[in-house]
């Protein structure tokens, strides 16, 4: 039998103990190869033909479903109150938001970039449930306290980080180096991982975010949520990343419009045992808003009409 052949009974076994055939099936038959949206990196670009291609969205699909959803016929209805709050989290929540424009030339600094990575991926405490099991507590929540999700922050532009991709060690709160990047080659390689999204290659990092299948399949065998859970965790990790980078006034995207096949090459993964679900990115806005950021008006209860 040859190395391959080798390599290849140990993935069918691996897919017949811990996978689902339905959740195998979505996954492996939903993974992008060699896509390529040929979104360009000039927002403006972007923006020239946005408006032309919504009507015709629009004039081919019709309108989307509402904006809100409300019961036809209640039993009742009941007025809640209005409690504004500000400060700290609250603040952060507002101003969460997606940015689709950053500046290129500002770099991350080492501190916030070491503060986002402990605040959304790092260990904060430990329980010993059996004497060869331990459950981690994280800033996220996870299925089973398992937290199988990865982070492998492709750095482009942080200052005391030389640009590359790396894996961000948790248990020593460590940057490992996968593979040596210039500028240059980090922002094409960002724009690889997103399928063609060119645009998200100014961001100062953009974090690959894979899921140790093994880990979560080990104690949810052939479970018909086990790898929705793995969707929710990457959600819930986003989010949190989201907040974090509100508060230190960085701007974020997630896509799940991701290559898998250049990850799993450029991490030399197997797929199997690991592979991934999305990318995370940060940075500082641009100066001037990006013409496809929607300008948000304020909303409020029972008081504004749309």
């Amino acid at each position: 039998m040859t190395a391959e052949d080798s390599d290849l009974r140990d993935r069918e076994d691996r897919l017949a103990r811990e996978w689902l055939p339905a959740a195998a099936l979505y996954h492996f038959s939903t993974r992008l190869r060699g896509s390529d949206l040929q979104v360009p990196a000039d927002a403006d670009e972007i923006a020239a033909g946005a408006d032309e291609a919504a009507a015709r969205f629009v004039d081919r699909h019709g309108p989307p479903p509402g904006h809100f959803h409300s019961l036809a016929r209640p039993r009742r209805v009941n007025e809640l109150p209005l409690v504004p709050k500000t400060g700290g989290l609250y603040d952060a929540l507002a101003d969460r938001r997606t940015t689709r424009g950053f500046d290129p030339d500002r770099p991350l600094a080492l501190e916030q970039l070491a503060l986002l990575l402990y605040e959304v991926f790092g260990c904060r405490g430990y329980a010993v449930i059996h004497p060869d099991v331990v459950t981690l507590r994280k800033s996220s929540p996870s299925a089973g306290g398992l937290h199988p999700i990865e982070a492998y922050p492709l750095i482009r532009n942080v200052d005391g980080v030389e640009p590359g991709l790396y894996h961000y060690g948790v248990r020593d709160h460590v940057l490992a180096l996968v593979a040596p990047f210039d500028q240059p080659a980090a922002e094409a390689a960002i724009g690889q991982l997103t399928a063609g999204q060119a645009w998200l290659g100014s961001a100062g990092a953009a974090i690959v975010l894979t899921a140790r299948f093994s880990r979560s399949f080990w104690k949810y065998r052939r479970s018909p949520t086990a790898y929705a859970t793995l969707l929710m965790d990457a959600g819930h990790l986003s989010q949190t990343f989201y907040l974090v980078c509100a508060e230190l006034g960085l701007g974020a995207f997630l896509t799940n419009v991701v290559d898998s096949a250049a990850v799993v090459e450029r991490l030399e993964l197997d797929g199997c045992a690991e592979g991934p679900l999305a990318v995370l990115g940060c940075g500082f806005p641009a100066g001037v808003r990006s013409p496809v950021d929607p300008e948000f008006l304020p909303f409020t209860p029972r008081k504004t009409t749309i």
